[in-house]
């Protein structure tokens, strides 16, 4: 009872030291409205590869006024879209890498952009009747209410038997890590 006693006396001590700051940077994320597809423009990184995997960023970019965005995007491979008619998907969706993570709220102002680094296996890791691998002119990408785009992917190769791809939380920059 006295460990309590002397922990609530502490906190009470502290607050008004830590709270304002707390609140200060709470309320400037609250300021800014949430971002709009419309003002996203989602594009292709510098992509890297390494033990049979290749690492594509895709990079949001916020070309309207400061907003927030959080969350993992969904993606999945597919062919070039036509006008009119529903998307045409190579393979599976992406498996989220972050399932029990807490996405982080980013606030991204003018121009600024964040991004994730989502993996493709080598479809040449597995057998071809394991992998059935197909040719994808590139991916489709969701990013909840915030963005979708399609992004095209020169000589995208994806398993269209096995989930090869993977996806995880946004983060700040245009590497995806």
């Amino acid at each position: 009872m006295r460990r309590l006693t002397t922990a609530l006396a502490m906190t009470l001590a502290l607050s008004p030291v830590i709270l304002p700051s707390t609140l200060a940077g709470a309320a400037t994320l609250h300021l800014a409205p949430s971002c709009k597809p419309a003002q996203m423009k989602v594009s292709l990184g510098v992509s890297q590869g390494a033990a049979g995997t290749f690492y594509y960023p895709i990079v949001f970019t916020n070309e309207g006024a400061t907003c927030t965005i959080f969350g993992v995007p969904s993606i999945r491979a597919g062919l070039r879209p036509v006008a009119k008619k529903p998307p045409t998907y190579v393979g599976l969706w992406a498996r989220n890498l972050s399932m029990g993570y807490f996405p982080a709220l980013h606030r991204i102002g003018h121009h600024q952009s964040v991004s994730v680094a989502f993996a493709v296996s080598d479809p040449y890791n597995y057998t071809a009747s394991q992998c059935r691998p197909k040719g994808a002119a590139g991916v489709y990408v969701t990013l909840g209410s915030f963005a979708r785009a399609f992004v095209p992917i020169p000589h995208l190769i994806v398993c269209s038997a096995l989930p090869d791809l993977v996806t995880r939380l946004i983060v700040p920059g245009t590497s995806g890590v």
